[in-house]
């Protein structure tokens, strides 16, 4: 995991965000676009792990949720399915369908994610779809004031 972050850029880049799209050279499509994230929580490593991990359950998304279960680990693992829907200022509906998976990993002074999500358009947006993958990683601050979060996404 940390080859992977700091092939990224986030051991050498402050803290902050920094977007940026990757272009396929043979096409000129855009490949994928990289979000980078490095902040500081105020909180130990075991309080900031929590509240990064809660978001992950969306327990806001209700609708036509679907939480599937006897998947092995579920403490650090979740996959659901729900439906996104909107109304346009036009008055029209939309949805979209997202498929989520994540899982957690603890380890002695570092809490890691990775997660996967695939959205797909309904009605007028039948066609469309994303992907997102991300992963991102936890650890104490040296002088324990604090952790240092890194994700790309």
């Amino acid at each position: 995991m940390d080859d992977i972050l700091n092939g990224c850029g986030l051991l050498v880049m402050p803290t902050g965000v920094e977007n940026s799209m990757h272009w396929c050279d043979e096409s000129g499509e855009l490949k994928y676009h990289q979000n980078l994230h490095k902040f500081t929580l105020p909180f130990d490593l075991e309080t900031s792990q929590w509240s990064c991990w809660e978001p992950f359950k969306y327990r806001q998304r209700q609708c036509d949720r679907e939480d599937y279960d006897g998947i092995e680990d579920s403490e650090n693992t979740v996959a659901l399915k729900f439906r996104v829907i909107r109304t346009m200022a036009s008055g029209s509906t939309v949805s979209v369908v997202q498929w989520l998976v994540a899982r957690r990993f603890i380890e002695h002074n570092r809490v890691s994610y990775i997660w996967k999500a695939y959205t797909e358009g309904e009605g007028i947006f039948r066609g469309m779809h994303s992907n997102q993958t991300g992963w991102g990683s936890l650890r104490p601050l040296p002088d324990g004031s604090g952790t240092l979060v890194k994700q790309p996404d």
